[in-house]
């Protein structure tokens, strides 16, 4: 039974960085930054901009992965296989 409906919302910018999420790299001295945007790898340049609270911040280039939907239902087909 469906009770209510809210009404439409649109955000300031649909396609910005979500998801935020950090883990320790290879190596003790590393950490890894990964999110999920909306961006095409031909619409934006990747970076983490990083560095101690209150000073200057360092902008390091990121790498990407791109998933899509065929991508992701051919390595479920390899699980289950």
């Amino acid at each position: 039974k469906l009770v209510a409906v809210s009404n439409f919302i649109a955000f300031a910018n649909p396609k910005a960085p979500v998801y935020p999420r950090l883990a320790q790299g290879k190596s003790w001295n590393e950490m890894t930054v990964t999110w999920t945007s909306g961006y095409d790898i031909s619409e934006a340049v990747p970076f983490v901009e990083w560095g101690p609270k209150g000073r200057k911040q360092i902008q390091s280039a990121a790498g990407t992965l791109t998933f899509n939907r065929n991508s992701l239902s051919t390595c479920a087909n390899r699980w289950l296989a």
